[in-house]
């Protein structure tokens, strides 16, 4: 049942989401009942588990911690038990009839408090025992060696951030909303997540070669452009961030790739480049092209996501690689001199032409139209 503000204060650290209460009192006890339900005198035997549909109700079973003797403050080992839903139903009913009977009393007065009201306040008394002892605890179940086979991260972070929705704002109960942080904290503790795993996303981008390349330094200005942090690995550009960042961030690169690579089998069929007669010299020409043009595509990516940059989004992103990577090394390349100025020129001019915002017609799903990215402080 719902517990009123003045009630909550009662308990340690005067709420139910206290880290007092739920460390001191709440764990241990479902600990202690080994995550099942402890039953009542009403229903003894009942050993529904924690999170699983009720045996009886089929309904999913939330555990709570109740105080047998209905006092918040009284927090006394015996004085706790876990209780499922209809369990703890069931022994509160006796102070419902006691609150129902005390209400009638002040509003109709003494002499009118019904007479059934008090034969049921009787009877419930006459019949009720005071609290069993606990039972003692169950011995501890071995912890699971490995994570449950195919949760993958990315369901797990959707199912964390769905329990954590289990708010009362969001419409559920007090117990609703106490079992769901629960159980969003014991995920997060049997699969070793942090608070920054929940919030950082990633996203790659094919890269056959392992060494720096003109389009590791065109992946360089992506992720500034898009608060994000990149990395060379296993065969990918992998770019890390607050979302939706990192998806921008690869939609960006493979746009800006495609981009070079289509216009630099044009400039191959161009006048200029035909005329060299050694593959040496079309090397350089092709070269030149290509690192003018990945030169003015960085520029204009800076220009155009200034605005939206946040530095604090970026630092918290490179903080978060080192974390991921902590074994990484710069990715670097030594400059090279321009052989063929005219091919710059058209490398220039191509990277001033291309569109930075068009959407993708590919197998690739990507966003229709690229907009700039939200900056980390609007995506807290």
């Amino acid at each position: 049942m719902p517990i009123s503000a003045e009630r909550q204060k009662l308990y340690p650290g005067g709420s139910i989401r206290s880290v007092e209460w739920v460390r001191e009192h709440r764990g241990p006890i479902l600990e202690r009942a080994g995550n099942r339900c402890e039953g009542t005198l009403q229903r003894p035997n009942c050993r529904a588990e924690n999170g699983e549909p009720h045996p009886e109700t089929g309904s999913i079973v939330v555990l709570t911690v109740a105080h047998l003797d209905q006092d918040p403050s009284n927090n006394a080992w015996t004085n706790l038990a876990a209780l499922c839903q209809r369990c703890h139903n069931l022994w509160d009913s006796l102070s419902r009839t006691r609150n129902a009977a005390a209400t009638r009393w002040r509003k109709h007065g003494a002499g009118t408090l019904d007479l059934f009201a008090c034969e049921a306040i009787a009877a419930a008394i006459e019949d009720a025992p005071p609290p069993p002892p606990p039972e003692p605890p169950p011995p501890p179940e071995p912890a699971p060696e490995a994570k449950k086979p195919g949760l993958s991260a990315e369901r797990l972070k959707a199912k964390i951030a769905a329990l954590r929705a289990k708010t009362t704002e969001a419409g559920c109960t007090e117990a609703e909303a106490e079992a769901a942080a629960e159980m969003a904290a014991r995920l997060m503790q049997d699969h070793g997540l942090t608070e920054e795993e929940l919030v950082m996303t990633e996203a790659s981008f094919a890269e056959a070669s392992t060494r720096a390349n003109w389009r590791t330094d065109l992946a360089g200005a992506v992720a500034w452009a898009t608060n994000t942090a990149v990395i060379l690995d296993r065969g990918a550009l992998t770019f890390l961030g607050r979302t939706p960042g990192p998806e921008i961030a690869a939609y960006l690169q493979e746009l800006c790739v495609r981009a070079v690579e289509r216009e630099r089998s044009a400039f191959q069929e161009s006048a200029h480049y035909r005329a060299r007669r050694k593959s040496s010299t079309r090397r350089a020409a092709s070269n030149d092209f290509t690192e003018a043009m990945v030169r003015r595509l960085r520029e204009r990516l800076i220009i155009l996501f200034r605005p939206h940059h946040d530095g604090k989004a970026s630092a918290e992103a490179k903080r978060w690689l080192a974390t991921r990577f902590p074994e990484r090394r710069d990715c670097t390349r030594s400059e090279r001199k321009e052989r063929f100025h005219e091919a710059s020129a058209h490398g220039h001019a191509a990277g001033d032409r291309t569109r930075l915002d068009p959407g993708l017609s590919t197998d690739r799903e990507a966003p229709r139209r690229l907009n700039a990215p939200t900056s980390g402080k609007a995506a807290r």
